[in-house]
């Protein structure tokens, strides 16, 4: 895929030049979609039209998993929005459209609508793992993803993978990968994978992200 890029971009990790982000420090990598989704300069909640102030010191202003981390949202900026901290708690780990629904009703019926919303998750851990748009992502040979992020450490993340796969026979959410196929977020997938000998993984490959991190290449 192709993720949504600011114009203009440069730091001591990353830079943009001519359409292409070069990252230079994945470490970096979620904080710095944070850092690319605000420079978008959006001046108004994406749900309640607030007007927020552009400064970073603003409380009220932050960032929303449109498809939430509980079903796999992944932190690239296509899948964040600039909201105020109520819309963003009240939304918690509904997707846009199942908030846009929430909304919809009455309020007396809105607390019943999200509990059976949130409960549902169950069905698509067993179906699919998480529930991200078809066309961000790819199954891919675990032989053909390139060094991984943070040296082969298995910690929490590489647990909760673990133990997600070993009950849901699925991954809880895809390896973020740049056009080379280097990991750049996500990397627990990949280990699991390689650990147990699974021979394909679920990708998204952003086609106009270069990894130039010197520890990885």
């Amino acid at each position: 895929m192709i993720m949504f890029l600011p114009h203009k971009y440069c730091s001591s990790y990353a830079e943009i030049q001519k359409g292409v982000l070069y990252i230079y420090r994945v470490s970096r990598f979620r904080s710095l979609m944070f850092e690319l989704t605000y420079l978008s300069k959006k001046s108004h909640c994406v749900y309640c039209g607030r007007k927020l102030r552009l400064s970073f010191k603003d409380s009220a202003r932050t960032l929303d998993h449109m498809y939430p981390e509980a079903i796999g949202g992944v932190t690239i900026t296509d899948n964040l929005a600039i909201c105020c901290s109520s819309c963003n708690s009240e939304k918690r780990a509904m997707t846009v459209q199942e908030y846009l629904t929430f909304l919809s009703l009455p309020k007396k019926e809105r607390s019943r609508y999200a509990k059976k919303v949130l409960s549902s998750r169950e069905s698509i851990y067993y179906s699919t793992g998480f529930s991200l748009p078809s066309e961000w992502i790819e199954y891919v040979k675990t032989s053909s993803i390139r060094n991984v992020a943070i040296a082969e450490k298995r910690g929490n993340l590489y647990i909760k993978v673990s133990k997600f796969y070993e009950k849901y026979k699925n991954f809880p959410f895809p390896v973020i990968v740049d056009k080379k196929g280097i990991v750049l977020y996500n990397y627990a997938v990949y280990l699991y994978a390689k650990d147990k000998n699974i021979k394909k993984v679920p990708i998204i490959r952003l086609e106009n992200v270069d990894c130039k991190d010197r520890k990885l290449n």
